[in-house]
């Protein structure tokens, strides 16, 4: 018969400490992804830009020497295209390849360590509750290492995508530095504001699985006990208290997207107007003109997306924290001095 597989793991600190942890055997795969997130921040600039010189050669060449202006950066954008679909490729197979091995050591790690505990830790915390924390951090993982991945090459487009602006005029620039830092500061602020939402809804919602779990794993007694009218009234309490928790988080979330769409709506009609500005004073190309337009919507579309993979971080970080302190508890079991074969017949220990 087989060992039973086990990874132990020693109390972490907090989630950060315990992701880190359990990272550690897959960060050249999380490197490989890193490198994807800067290819794919340098090719979101890059390809208005070759698009920007082949619509200047379109608008500026004549028949004659059409073709041959027009070719190089026609083919470049080609190719362009084509490396872009083999790096995410590459990055779909970096995620089979990390992700479920690590969730999985997940759940072998935080089973390994609660079949450590105490009789009176299973007393105090529903097994359904404790089910729900597992799962928490399972599914919850991948989404916070995507969300992390996100922010890396978001924020790494919109630094580029300000750069590249000043290429056409500074003002550009100037336009996307002031409104992305309010943008990006905006958001860290609701990040942090809605983590005690999501703490708050996690505990609710573990709380109303483990009790849903709990009264079918004893439907035996309820029945002998005629309980069927009580459990349905303490199930719909609880589950009025989860609805509650999520309502809020939601609302919160709703008030933050509104306040953020407003600084990307200021971004988007500040760059049109400049743009017909300059172009009244024969200072930009019709590149330059779909070039800026362009850059002005990956600004936008990346700091609204930005925002929702800070705020994703907050919500899942929140409740990954929540499993973690309840399932990471600090362990009272006490030790036995050895395993039953060590005793003989008459009680005797060897």
């Amino acid at each position: 018969m087989q060992p039973p597989i086990t990874m132990k793991i020693d109390r972490p600190q907090n989630f950060q400490h315990f992701f880190f942890k359990m990272a550690i055997p897959y960060r050249w795969w999380f490197f490989s992804m890193l490198l994807v997130g800067v290819y794919s921040s340098i090719h979101s600039v890059l390809q208005p830009y070759v698009l920007k010189i082949l619509l200047d050669a379109v608008a500026h060449t004549d028949n004659k020497k059409f073709l041959v202006v027009c070719l190089k950066p026609a083919l470049l954008l080609i190719a362009l295209g084509f490396i872009i679909a083999f790096i995410w490729r590459f990055y779909n197979y970096v995620v089979l390849q990390s992700l479920p091995k690590m969730k999985a050591d997940i759940t072998t790690a935080t089973t390994s360590y609660l079949r450590d505990q105490s009789y009176i830790f299973f007393q105090d915390h529903l097994t359904g509750s404790i089910s729900a924390k597992i799962s928490d951090l399972t599914s919850n993982i991948q989404n916070i290492v995507n969300a992390w991945f996100n922010i890396l090459r978001q924020g790494l487009t919109i630094i580029l995508s300000i750069a590249m602006a000043g290429l056409v005029s500074p003002y550009f620039s100037l336009i996307f530095f002031v409104i992305s830092i309010a943008f990006i500061v905006t958001a860290y602020y609701c990040s942090n504001s809605i983590k005690p939402f999501a703490s708050a809804y996690a505990e609710a919602r573990a709380q109303n699985i483990g009790n849903i779990v709990d009264c079918f794993s004893n439907v035996l007694n309820m029945f002998l006990f005629s309980r069927e009218n009580y459990e349905a009234r303490y199930l719909e309490k609880t589950t009025a208290r989860s609805v509650k928790n999520d309502q809020s988080m939601q609302s919160k979330n709703m008030l933050n997207a509104s306040v953020l769409g407003g600084l990307a709506w200021a971004l988007q009609g500040s760059s049109i107007l400049l743009l017909l500005f300059l172009g009244n004073k024969g200072m930009i190309s019709v590149g330059d003109f779909a070039f800026i337009f362009i850059l002005a919507m990956t600004v936008i579309d990346q700091i609204w997306f930005l925002t929702e993979s800070l705020l994703m971080v907050g919500e899942q970080a929140g409740l990954c924290q929540q499993a973690i302190d309840t399932i990471f508890t600090e362990n009272h079991q006490k030790k036995s001095i050895g395993p039953l074969s060590s005793y003989d017949s008459w009680g005797n220990y060897h």
